[in-house]
């Protein structure tokens, strides 16, 4: 997996860094956003800007990824919708999900 989504980057600074300053022409989308994955790192917004997380609702956890509220217990805490995303990702790019994902 590529090391920054790994991280906690919002969905704003990975959004922002995969479409700023895009070429006239793009033959390949996934081609651009797979060079962008593996040599870009999004900018990190002020801390002050970034939203505090509401609380979610008993036994639900949020989605690491999108703070979709999700069942306690999902594996990796994702929801399906952001593991399937992450897994059109990795296998586009090559990678392997880590297990717990």
């Amino acid at each position: 997996m590529v090391p920054w989504l790994r991280e906690d980057y919002s969905r704003n600074e990975i959004l922002k860094c995969l479409t700023a300053a895009t070429p006239k022409q793009v033959d390949s989308v996934a081609g651009l956003i797979s060079w962008r994955l593996k040599n870009f790192t999004p900018e990190r917004t002020p801390s002050a800007a970034v939203p505090t997380p509401r609380p979610a609702a008993p036994g639900l956890v949020e989605c690491c990824a999108c703070q979709r509220p999700i069942k306690n217990g999902t594996p990796g805490d994702i929801c399906s919708d952001c593991r399937a995303e992450m897994t059109r990702a990795a296998d586009h790019l090559g990678v392997e999900l880590q297990p717990s994902l």
